[in-house]
């Protein structure tokens, strides 16, 4: 395998570390370089590319739920096979964002560690290293906790009506706490792959094949409730994609060389089949049939969402070993550096759109269902993709003014 220099930074709070890069051989192969480097610009314009999924899916997510599940609240009458098509794709790039988050962090942060586990002293580190990033979680999430609170009381309604802040944090932040979980159990599955590599990893790969078969069968055969409780089975297999989904960006960042040489079939492939299947569901929906288009991307366990993200990771890492990052002591392009600042707030930017959501979706169900039934749907899409991009840059903007102070002062950040 090849070797890789030192991190420059540990950015366990955004849920990757950054990784030294290579360079090109004169003769086109890939050598190792000793030199510290700056995080890749394109695995973090990747994680920009995350959040602005993210908002984009949320903005739109009512009016999918209410239009493929019957679910009540917005008016989807206007809707016909075209519309359904960009509400299919969007709900798929939403997945597929999730999926990104646990990947860029798996990618990185699994194969550093099975690279330790062989070394004295690695339980105690790895210890001290969770500790840290729990940490980083904790005050991030008690931080907007206290905003959140601030705002309920000058009047601002960020509470879902009836809702305890014991439910608004335990239902609110599932994503954030399956995230410190994964993290939790990271430096064993490290330990359990870097001392088994052949039995752990034909086990992930059986066991990936089990939660994505029932995956699809929960899609297309055995939905359940819509609104389920945190424990339901069908719930927990959300938790078990994403976990797959980690492992899988592990695996995919102990050979970087490979990595990068599947990354265009796989992303064709990927796009192959996201774009035919949703023209195939939205051709059934013109004519009343739904069911094929919420069977796609339902509840975030899409086959189709995980393929793509794997297939974007991969372009990202293929397009890092091409052109490595500059070392710390070069100057840093500015498009970079914005690049990079913005993308270290995505944990922020989950914490905040998920515990401070209420005005934004009133802003979706009320603002944008007036848009749709008075302006059409080309203006409702035009509007509501330039609104969830400029609401995703302020949750960023706020978070890189309040958050870093606050780590920095607590000793929390690197």
């Amino acid at each position: 395998m090849e070797k890789h220099g030192q991190d420059v930074q540990d950015v366990a709070a955004h849920g990757a570390v950054a990784q030294a890069s290579v360079r090109d051989a004169p003769a086109g192969g890939l050598v190792s370089s000793p030199v510290r480097r700056r995080r890749d610009v394109a695995v973090e314009t990747l994680r920009l590319l995350a959040i602005a999924g993210i908002a984009v899916f949320h903005t739109f997510q009512p009016y999918f739920n209410a239009y493929a599940y019957g679910q009540q609240g917005v008016p989807v009458s206007w809707i016909g096979g075209g519309s359904a098509f960009v509400l299919g794709l969007i709900s798929l790039l939403g997945a597929a964002g999730n999926s990104v988050f646990f990947m860029i962090s798996g990618f990185y942060l699994l194969p550093r560690q099975r690279a330790r586990a062989l070394k004295p002293g690695y339980w105690r580190r790895e210890g001290r290293d969770f500790a840290r990033r729990a940490g980083v979680i904790l005050v991030s999430v008690a931080l907007y906790l206290l905003i959140g609170l601030v705002a309920q009381a000058l009047g601002a309604p960020v509470f879902v009506a009836g809702r305890t802040c014991r439910g608004w944090l335990a239902g609110g932040l599932e994503f954030i706490w399956l995230y410190l979980v994964f993290l939790a159990l990271a430096p064993v599955l490290a330990w359990i792959g870097a001392h088994r590599p052949l039995l752990s990893s034909a086990v992930f790969w059986v066991v990936a094949a089990g939660v994505l078969a029932l995956d699809v069968w929960i899609a297309f055969v055995d939905r359940g409730s819509f609104t389920r409780g945190l424990f339901d089975w069908r719930k927990l297999m959300s938790a078990a994609t994403y976990l797959v989904a980690f492992l899988l960006a592990g695996l995919m960042g102990e050979d970087r060389r490979r990595t990068a040489r599947l990354a265009r079939p796989v992303v064709l492939a990927a796009g192959v089949l996201v774009l035919g299947c949703e023209a195939a569901a939205a051709v059934l929906a013109a004519h009343g049939r739904v069911f094929l288009l919420g069977a796609l991307a339902y509840k975030s366990t899409s086959l189709l969402s995980l393929l793509l993200a794997a297939g974007l990771l991969a372009l990202a890492v293929r397009r890092s070993l091409l052109h490595p990052a500059e070392r710390v002591d070069e100057p840093e392009p500015a498009g970079a550096a914005v690049v990079r600042r913005l993308a270290s707030s995505i944990l922020g930017f989950y914490i905040c759109q998920s515990l401070l959501f209420v005005p934004w979706h009133m802003f979706s169900t009320q603002v944008l269902a007036g848009v749709a039934v008075r302006a059409g749907a080309a203006v409702f899409f035009i509007a509501g993709l330039a609104a969830s991009l400029v609401y995703a840059l302020v949750l960023l903007l706020l978070d890189r003014l309040v958050r870093p102070a606050l780590l920095r002062a607590l000793r929390l950040a690197r």
